[in-house]
């Protein structure tokens, strides 16, 4: 998969990283191209599964993947 941040940073991933690997809520937004409070109702609806660390929520690459590619839960 290829996620392009803010037209500057091009990110080559391949699948065997999608499931571990972790973004913040800003970066999730950012990839998966919506506004951070949308992003962020959507974890909190379930809609993105979100993990908490700490005080913050990060969002596996491969759920991103799967909401850019409307296979979400509520796609």
């Amino acid at each position: 998969m290829t996620i392009t941040v803010d037209g500057k940073a091009t990110v080559v991933v391949d699948d065997a990283h999608l499931a571990g690997s972790l973004v913040d809520v800003k970066t999730a937004a950012q990839l998966i191209g919506c506004n951070l409070e949308v992003c962020r109702r959507w974890i909190r609806q379930g809609r993105l599964p979100a993990t908490k660390r700490g005080r913050s929520y990060f969002v596996a690459l491969s759920d991103i993947r799967a909401e850019r590619n409307g296979e979400g839960r509520d796609a």
